[in-house]
């Protein structure tokens, strides 16, 4: 009887162990992925020259996005809005652009 109790306590605590190190991983592997860089694609919805910001539409999602940009950048979307862009998040930020893609609309030849 003796034997049998310490065989399912051992079980027992291999078990919890184990479950203990798939934790661990799980929660490693999830931090990682938050400092992933994204990427919205979508157009500018409006541009706040002062703050030196600019709000996105994504497309996939239809969510606003306010991103903040670099003076160079902000200087090159003068004029902009409606703009299709794909915007870069630097890594670990959800709110800082790392770089800025402006795509150009073609006129459709008739």
């Amino acid at each position: 009887m003796r034997k049998m109790i310490t065989v399912i306590a051992a079980i027992f605590l291999a078990m919890n162990m184990a479950s203990a190190g798939f934790a661990a991983v799980k929660k490693a592997t999830s931090a990682t992925k938050s400092t992933a860089a994204k990427t919205i694609k979508g157009k500018i919805v409006s541009i706040d020259t002062a703050n030196k910001q600019i709000t996105v539409q994504e497309d996939s999602t239809a969510t606003n996005f306010t991103i903040k940009v670099s003076a160079s950048e902000l200087s090159s979307l003068t004029n902009k809005e409606g703009q299709r862009v794909q915007v870069t998040l630097k890594s670990g930020t959800s709110d800082q652009a790392q770089s800025i893609k402006v795509f150009t609309t073609k006129k459709k030849k008739k």
